[in-house]
């Protein structure tokens, strides 16, 4: 009786982690007497373990039972494993392409292209109302697990995304985010936004690339050589714009000034408040506010150009507008061309026809003027006069017959066409220096030697009259050392 009690009997063992069992193990020592060892024992066994005992389960019982019953081998192995609970996903943000702000550079690089434009490298992304910048998947709820035996074991649900919305960011209801504006896509793992100005710290350089953007931009320090500028809005520049390139359709602040180098070149649709502008090319819709100088460049001002201080030396120069400046030219200087009631053909033809509109309406105001002289003396006493008045009646209707066909092949200058002819006056505060050209209409006055200011010039039926101070308006040609020559 007492060998029978010390006998080997098979057992079960569960192995458990916070008070779950995660698994049930066999236990069969040497010497199990085979007669009594069964898979049905090891079922019963099992079950009053609380294990909650699967087919698949008595299958791998089966199995190791005949094992040990084949080779005697102690056997110590799981038979059943718990179902691990499988937790939620949490939400997460799936960006469009292109649109990644943390990666602004991802989809610029052509694998296929060895050539590296690091002026067109971006540091930020722009983005477009109502494009699709990214989706923002929903969390699961997961799926609850069992243990073996037979308790759920709970699943954790996914977190939402955790970051808020700006509302410049639509959310849609199947998770996608349509922008509510132009702008810059701005996130910092805590909100996403849309910010319709773009500010740079520091300057345009390597670090940022080239600009292109869809609002305001404000740049704290220089732009260097080479780089591009391009804004659908204004442009606030703080430091130096190097030999680049400025394109806006906005209004330009450039607070210190433009050093072009004969490579840089300004575009600006709305007005220009600058500095100076040293050997630079370019064309300014609005009016220019000029600090200081204006040196050696070719500029062309769609409005007025008012600089009280400033001085226009060398270069080309045409200001549709008004024009108000300290001094015109320089001594021992290149020569200065100043353009003034009038912008030059930009070499296209709408702008070649836009140039000639402009000289036919000066050239009907001059003959009105001298057609009104004329028909003051016409009469049958002075046939020549009226001879005269006939051919400037003809020659009027010509010319307005010439406006309507050119605003006719080119309706974007219908504006142009009906505006009145040049009524521009230049305003020279202090002198204008000697080899100066200036160009009003169909004339071209030339300054041989400086004149003294102040002195006011503008175009007076058919006319370029001058006055000096409080004095009586008079012919500029009538100032020594000038010369109106009229355009052939």
């Amino acid at each position: 009786m007492a060998e029978q009690s010390k006998q080997a009997q098979p057992s079960i063992a569960l192995e458990t982690q916070d008070s779950r069992c995660l698994a049930a193990r066999v236990i069969l020592p040497e010497g199990v007497e085979p007669q009594t060892l069964s898979v049905h024992l090891l079922v019963s066994l099992a079950r009053e373990r609380g294990v909650e005992v699967t087919g698949a389960a008595e299958q791998k019982l089966t199995e190791l039972v005949g094992r040990y019953l084949a080779d005697g081998k102690p056997v110590n192995e799981v038979f059943i494993l718990a179902t691990p609970p499988r937790h939620g996903e949490h939400g997460y943000i799936e960006w469009s392409p292109g649109f990644n702000p943390e990666k602004p550079d991802e989809n610029e690089h052509n694998p296929g292209d060895e050539r590296v434009d690091f002026y067109s490298h971006h540091s930020f992304v722009t983005v477009h109302k109502e494009d699709h910048i990214a989706t923002i998947h929903p969390p699961t709820e997961g799926t609850d697990g069992r243990d073996v035996t037979g308790r759920t074991i709970a699943a954790n649900a996914g977190r939402a995304f955790p970051a808020t919305l700006g509302e410049s960011v639509l959310k849609l209801a199947d998770g996608r985010l349509l922008a509510q504006l132009d702008g810059r896509l701005c996130f910092d793992s805590k909100r996403l936004w849309i910010d319709p100005v773009l500010d740079i710290k520091g300057g345009v350089d390597f670090s940022t690339g080239n600009i292109d953007f869809q609002g305001d931009v404000v740049i704290q320090r220089d732009i260097r050589d080479r780089f591009t500028v391009r804004a659908r809005g204004n442009v606030t520049i703080e430091g130096l714009i190097d030999a680049s390139h400025i394109d806006c359709t906005g209004n330009l602040t450039a607070r210190r000034g433009v050093a072009g180098r004969d490579e840089g070149t300004l575009d600006v649709g709305g007005d220009a408040h600058i500095g100076y502008i040293d050997r630079a090319k370019g064309h300014i819709g609005g009016s220019l506010y000029l600090t200081r100088e204006l040196m050696h460049s070719t500029i062309a001002i769609g409005g007025n150009l008012v600089s009280d201080l400033g001085v226009v030396i060398g270069g080309r120069v045409a200001v549709r507008g008004d024009a108000r400046l300290a001094d015109l030219g320089a001594e021992s200087e290149a020569p200065t061309e100043f353009r003034l009631g009038s912008l030059p053909a930009d070499g296209s033809p709408a702008g070649q026809a836009e140039h000639r509109i402009e000289l036919l309406k000066v050239s009907i105001a001059t003959m009105d003027h001298e057609l009104a002289a004329l028909r003051a003396t016409a009469g049958p006493q002075n046939p020549k006069a009226a001879e005269r008045a006939t051919e400037l009646t003809f020659e009027i209707s010509e010319a307005h017959a010439e406006i309507a066909k050119l605003a006719s092949d080119h309706p974007q200058l219908a504006a142009v066409a009906a505006s009145a002819p040049c009524r521009s006056t230049l305003v020279v505060l202090r002198q204008i220096h000697g080899r100066v050209t200036l160009i009003v209409g169909p004339h071209t006055v030339v300054f041989a030697s400086k004149v003294k200011g102040p002195l006011r010039i503008w175009l007076d039926g058919g006319r370029v009259v001058c006055q000096l101070g409080e004095g009586t308006p008079q012919p500029i040609n009538a100032l020594a050392g000038v010369t109106d020559r009229s355009a052939a």
